[in-house]
């Protein structure tokens, strides 16, 4: 085993630093908009947010420099995964992220601990800072209600739904005057791109069954936002959002 480890050290430090890198980009990326959760009532979810991906952004720097202590922080990451794929709608669907996850935390520690070392005790504190972390914004995602927080993890999901109603329900000659009702409208009819609003809605009025065909349609388009465990923590995540689109449409009635 220790002559396996050895001539593959280099695989497995390759594999955990070029996981580090994705984890240090896709941190970055997300840390920018949750930033505007604290402009939000939910003070809660985006603080824990905001640790939790500059946590994952430090948990991908430390990978990248080769700390040899870091496996306690990937361990940490795929404690907190499974307390989600237990706790949250469809996240069973998650397995595979964790066995990712925990792949990534065997790579490390094989690539970058040297056995022959005494255990450092900062990697104890290290890990415990982490697992803290990454596990209670899970419990924060798992059960949102239980700190205070009112959502219910498909906001988004009936938000959608709710949107597609109506445009199915929309009037067609109304449909054709939205931007993306127009563009349908050009294809279904097949007529010029240059044609005017004016003759479009004409042939909409005296042959409406084409667009009711496509508004229609909508009812049975499938909601990306249902049935597995990422849509639920984007509802989380959204939910601000999902709140405000849904009181601006009210206020338009």
């Amino acid at each position: 085993m220790e002559n396996f480890i050895q001539k593959h050290k280099q695989l497995f430090q390759s594999s955990a630093i070029f996981m580090g890198w994705l984890l240090m980009i896709y941190a970055g990326i997300f840390f920018i908009p949750a930033l505007f959760l604290f402009s939000v009532p939910e003070k809660i979810l985006s603080s824990s947010t905001t640790i939790t991906l500059a946590s994952l952004f430090v948990l991908g720097l430390f990978t990248v420099r080769e700390k040899s202590w870091i496996f306690v922080g990937w361990a940490a990451l795929t404690a907190a995964l499974g307390i989600l794929l237990f706790s949250i709608p469809n996240g069973i669907q998650l397995v595979y992220l964790i066995l990712a996850t925990g792949l990534i935390t065997l790579a490390s520690y094989y690539g970058f601990v040297n056995p022959q070392k005494q255990f450092p005790s900062i990697a104890i504190a290290m890990g415990i800072i982490f697992l803290a972390v990454f596990t209670s914004h899970a419990a924060i995602l798992s059960n949102p209600q239980k700190f205070g927080l009112n959502i219910q993890g498909d906001e988004l999901s009936t938000f959608t739904s709710e949107a597609l109603q109506r445009i199915a329900e929309m009037d067609s000659v109304e449909f054709v005057k939205t931007d993306k009702g127009r563009e349908i409208a050009v294809q279904v009819y097949d007529t010029s791109i240059f044609v005017s609003q004016e003759e479009l809605e004409r042939m909409v009025k005296e042959n409406p069954n084409p667009i009711r065909e496509v508004q229609q349609s909508l009812l049975s388009t499938k909601n990306p936002f249902t049935d597995n465990p990422y849509s639920y923590i984007l509802n989380v995540y959204t939910h601000p959002l999902t709140n405000f689109l849904r009181e601006e449409l009210q206020i338009k009635k």
